[in-house]
């Protein structure tokens, strides 16, 4: 059995050796019964496991760092869903772009690109709205198509601004 199993693999031999193993054997001594099953424990040559021992390091280094990032990414997720958060609840407020510039540079910088970036996403859809209301006599189409082809271009734009979730069609 041992010649079919790699030297590295000191683990799997000693379960294929117990599973054929694993059988209670009966030994009679004159008038008592007694039962065992034999287990076996097989470790690795000691060269075998020098020779693996910078395998293992770098393995269990790869799993330390994997496991870092994935700390890292539900941490992230965790400050993302934190900060959306206040900053939905700061662009409710007219003041707090203002009061933003009394705190920290960064933050006052940050925020001020996102309520700008909201604050354009409504000129934008002011002015596709009035483009609209300019642009009705001259696309010569009729009224239900006109209104098709609105409607596509407002929700396309709903999910550019992310304003409002896609509606389902």
């Amino acid at each position: 059995m041992a010649r079919s199993v790699a030297p590295h693999r000191a683990p799997r031999l000693e379960d294929e050796i117990n599973k054929t193993a694993d059988v209670w054997k009966r030994l009679r001594d004159l008038d008592r019964d007694f039962w065992f099953a034999v287990s076996v424990r097989v470790e690795p040559d000691e060269a075998v496991v020098e020779q693996m021992r910078p395998y293992w390091a770098e393995r269990i280094k790869a799993e330390c760092d994997h496991e870092l990032g994935l700390q890292r990414a539900r941490y992230a997720e965790e400050l993302t869903t934190r900060w959306s958060g206040i900053f939905d609840q700061l662009a409710q407020d007219p003041r707090a772009s203002f009061a933003a510039q009394l705190s920290e540079e960064e933050f006052a910088r940050v925020f001020g690109n996102f309520v700008g970036s909201r604050r354009k996403a409504v000129h934008d859809l002011l002015d596709l709205l009035s483009s609209a209301v300019r642009g009705h006599g001259e696309a010569g189409l009729g009224p239900s198509e006109y209104t098709k082809a609105w409607d596509q271009a407002i929700k396309a734009f709903q999910k550019q601004y992310g304003l409002r979730p896609d509606d389902p069609e």
